[in-house]
């Protein structure tokens, strides 16, 4: 198959793009982001991570792959991916302006391009980029091949969701007259093992710059990286907020008209970079000052009994807040650290 003429983006007619409140993407977010962690079928299994490392590239376990592509089976999953026009036009804006490298190269000599889109919630999710790997590996040409995209990062910040707050916990504080606590309690610790699917606005997440958990240079990139990433991280709250969570999203690179770094483009593949975000809700909403600074320590690690999941945590390991004593920050970090952990 020889490769003709890539058209422009923006010659393409544009879906209806997801609306925030998009109940069917909520439903299937709630799907995938819910997962399988018995193993025993009955429900899509989330977040994949790395095979057993050998010398040679190796393919993704089965364990978990028969409720992967039961999920992937659904074409609701596949409407909803279309209907993302900003990631499609990204794809289409890169494939674009490397019409030339693409024009009259013939596919499966050794490629010359791998273009996918293997991206999932907290990046790693579903193990799609085991399968890119194994394609680069086998089939990619070593020294002028080209991956669209080329490298990836996961990044994290405080968010403030009030409306999302309150919707799902803070309504029960005064619920007709009555304190429902222990229930609040029950479901927040539920949220922090669960963490939410939501498209955030970038103003949800601009008290703190965000921060790098995880930078993928997708040519290099092995299975045993990812079978757990790990980074101490800090958060420096600029503008004074009252938060509920930690927000991570991801971006992509893909490459300019050359190999070289320096041409390379970094495109979010959401509408925005911090809109479309899985979020870990704390125990309950929290001032954060300006000029306080979280250290934080955010780790994916690979769950050993299903290669699609990915257990996430995100531990508070110190506050520090301007004028304040030492006893008071690390009261505040103990209160926003406890149940982070959770499972995506």
């Amino acid at each position: 198959m020889v490769l003709e003429d890539c058209n422009e983006a923006s010659s393409a007619s544009v879906p209806p793009l997801c609306d925030a409140q998009d109940s069917e993407a909520a439903e299937l977010g709630t799907t995938f982001i819910a997962g399988n962690s018995s193993g025993d079928g009955d429900s899509p299994a989330l977040i994949a991570a790395a095979p057993t490392p050998t010398s040679t590239p190796v393919r993704m376990p089965s364990s978990g792959s028969v409720d992967y592509f039961r999920a992937y089976s659904d074409p609701r999953v596949h409407a909803l991916m279309l209907r993302d026009w900003h990631r499609v036009s990204s794809y289409a804006a890169a494939t674009a302006s490397l019409a030339p490298l693409f024009r009259g190269k013939v596919v499966m000599d050794g490629v010359d391009i791998i273009v996918s889109e293997w991206m999932g919630f907290f990046l790693l999710h579903e193990g799609m980029l085991q399968s890119l790997l194994f394609a680069r590996d086998m089939f990619l040409k070593p020294q002028s091949g080209l991956l669209l995209p080329c490298a990836a990062r996961i990044l994290v910040s405080l968010c403030s969701c009030s409306e999302v707050h309150d919707q799902q916990v803070g309504f029960l504080d005064d619920y007709c007259g009555f304190s429902f606590l222990p229930l609040q309690r029950q479901l927040l610790q539920q949220h922090a093992q669960t963490p939410l699917v939501l498209q955030l606005p970038p103003k949800a997440c601009c008290c703190t710059p965000p921060a790098i958990v995880a930078e993928l240079d997708l040519y290099t990139a092995t299975p045993q990286q990812l079978q757990q990433i790990k980074r101490q991280v800090q958060l420096h709250v600029h503008q004074e907020a009252t938060v509920h969570g930690f927000a991570f999203w991801f971006d992509v690179t893909f490459p300019g008209s050359s190999h070289a770094a320096e041409h390379d483009e970094r495109r979010s593949v959401a509408d925005g970079t911090q809109s479309s975000a899985d979020v870990a809700l704390y125990r309950g909403p929290m001032h954060a000052p300006s000029g306080m600074t979280l250290t934080v320590e955010a780790q994916l690690r690979q769950d050993a009994s299903n290669p699609r999941f990915y257990q996430v945590s995100v531990d508070v390991l110190d506050a520090e807040v301007p004028d304040a004593q030492p006893h008071q920050a690390l009261s505040r970090s103990k209160s926003i650290c406890s149940d982070s952990t959770g499972t995506a």
